[in-house]
């Protein structure tokens, strides 16, 4: 087995699985809204003047959108609860050929290839695997701010082309 370069772990909580959540839905609610909102001020456009069809369109858009979001957090709740892997501790090894995540009764393991994207935000660092699932690493998990520092040396020089900072 080759050398660890860092470990680190903790459990994931709801709120991290929702903010997760948050993140990657946040492109396909902004272009549902302008969509809608586009479609509705062009049907409206036909029976009215513009002023009143970009109100009506507004307060359309806005209301889906808020109904879009609550059963999107309504699924998020309901996903969470129902992955008991999810709720375990994981400990995560960096190795020079990728991440192994260690639980209860599991060991999995990512080489740098298999990471599609890097994102990282003010709480947490996502590793994309495929287009819709990502690993997600809290900052609360290291220890230090050297051990972030590590790890996003890391990061950087396994994925050079696929990070994006936010």
């Amino acid at each position: 087995m080759e050398k660890e370069v860092m470990k680190f772990g903790g459990r994931l909580t709801y709120k991290e699985f929702k903010t997760f959540n948050r993140f990657h839905l946040k492109r396909i609610v902004q272009i549902s809204f302008i969509t809608l909102w586009i479609t509705v001020f062009l049907i409206n456009l036909t029976n009215k003047s513009w002023i009143p069809s970009l109100t009506i369109s507004l307060i359309i858009a806005i209301l889906t959108i808020l109904l879009i979001k609550i059963l999107l957090n309504a699924r998020v709740r309901k996903e969470f609860r129902s992955d008991q892997v999810l709720k375990k501790d994981a400990q995560f090894v960096v190795y020079d050929s990728g991440i192994t995540i260690l639980r209860e009764n599991s060991k999995t393991h990512y080489d740098w290839t298999a990471i599609s994207s890097f994102q990282q935000y003010k709480a947490l660092f996502l590793l994309y695997v495929s287009k819709n699932k990502a690993i997600v690493i809290p900052r609360r998990y290291f220890s230090s701010v050297q051990e972030i520092q590590l790890f996003k040396q890391l990061i950087a020089k396994n994925l050079s082309q696929k990070t994006n900072n936010q």
